[in-house]
């Protein structure tokens, strides 16, 4: 049965910081976490989490550090994410693609972690309203091909362990900021003069383990 916790913490009105990491949680409702007005960091990892209400972080409007690596999400769509948060953290679940809705009022976020999932397929405009997104962790997935449109102000990205077979130069736009680069361990083996045309800033760029 559903290690159940609806309602529990809500009269915890000054809690700022609530870490349910290592436990058997399966599901998260619109009822777990209510009353929960100040709570800033929230650490939902090692669990079994399978499932996310759309509203199960509804009233969460302070919230800044979401944390809900190594369960068993396989989808986060639509799922009512604070507009406040800062940091997202869904690395080693079975996530397989991302779409335009996923991130929605996201808009403040500045680290995305995703890396350990399944991920084949990210949808062009994924990303579109995450202006203040400087970090983007997505190694060891399953991505082949890149259409996304990265955000402008990205710096660091990091795509090893993917099975990529080109530079995704088109994702970036022409006054791209990034400069860290990771492409280790994909399939790339070729480069042309267009494979970093928009990413200029680079200090760091990691291409090891490729078919080059």
């Amino acid at each position: 049965s559903d290690f159940q916790i609806d309602g529990v913490f809500a009269n915890l009105k000054d809690l700022h910081r609530l870490n349910l990491c290592n436990n058997r949680l399966t599901s998260i409702s619109n009822l777990t976490f209510r009353g929960l007005s100040n709570l800033r960091d929230l650490y939902l990892c090692n669990n079994s989490i399978t499932h996310l209400d759309a509203h199960s972080f509804y009233s969460l409007d302070k919230l800044m550090r979401l944390v809900l690596s190594n369960n068993k999400l396989e989808s986060v769509k639509e799922m009512g994410l604070p507009s406040s948060l800062h940091y997202l953290n869904f690395g080693k679940n079975n996530l397989t693609y991302l779409d335009e809705e996923t991130f929605n009022g996201c808009r403040f976020l500045n680290t995305l972690v995703l890396n350990n999932n399944q991920i084949e397929k990210i949808q062009l405009k994924t990303f579109r309203d995450m202006s203040y997104l400087t970090h983007l962790f997505l190694s060891n997935n399953a991505l082949m091909k890149l259409h996304c449109h990265f955000p402008e102000n990205l710096r660091r990205l990091f795509l090893d362990f993917n099975s990529l077979t080109e530079i995704p130069g088109s994702c970036f736009t022409a006054d791209s900021s990034l400069d860290t680069l990771s492409l280790a361990f994909n399939k790339i083996s070729q480069l042309n003069k267009n494979s970093f045309i928009n990413v200029k800033f680079l200090t760091k760029l990691d291409l090891s383990g490729n078919e080059l």
